[in-house]
């Protein structure tokens, strides 16, 4: 079972734990029995957050030794933060609307500045840190296909 399997396990145990205990009233669930399903959600939690780790390092030795992956994750990490460009500057018009309070024009257009801030920060920081591409491989000694010509002779 590979690390991507394992998390969607774990999330999918952690979310269904989560559900029931946020509506263990409407389902007449006790609260001692509350008490035990959210102690229960942190072994879940924990799996999740080792997988997560897991699936980082094989995804990244994924991109390092298929030779025009991390092209292709690179320009997905790029397309990504372009379409996330717009939806962060127009904060200041669903937002308010959506959470109900609003901190004025000015107030609204910091958030979305501040929100556009810190995505182009976390999208930098990990196009910044995708792996390398693995060096082309250089032939070994004895190798070259102008020496067996030389031998013949």
């Amino acid at each position: 079972m590979t690390a991507r399997t394992k998390l969607t396990v774990s999330s999918t145990a952690l979310s269904t734990l989560l559900f029931v205990n946020l509506f263990s009233r409407p389902l007449g669930i006790s609260r001692d029995v509350q008490q035990v399903i959210l102690l229960a959600a942190f072994i879940p939690m924990v799996l999740v957050v080792a997988y997560l780790r897991v699936a980082k390092v094989e995804g990244d030795k994924r991109i390092a030794t298929i030779p025009d992956a991390r092209a292709k994750a690179r320009r997905r990490l790029i397309t990504i933060w372009i379409v996330m460009v717009p939806f962060t500057l127009l904060y200041s018009l669903w937002l308010p609307a959506l959470s109900g309070s609003s901190l004025g024009h000015l107030g609204d257009f910091f958030v979305s500045v501040a929100a556009l801030l810190i995505v182009s920060l976390i999208f930098w920081i990990r196009l910044r840190t995708m792996p390398n591409p693995s060096p082309n491989p250089t032939p070994a000694p004895g190798n070259s296909p102008a020496e067996p010509e030389s031998r013949l002779r």
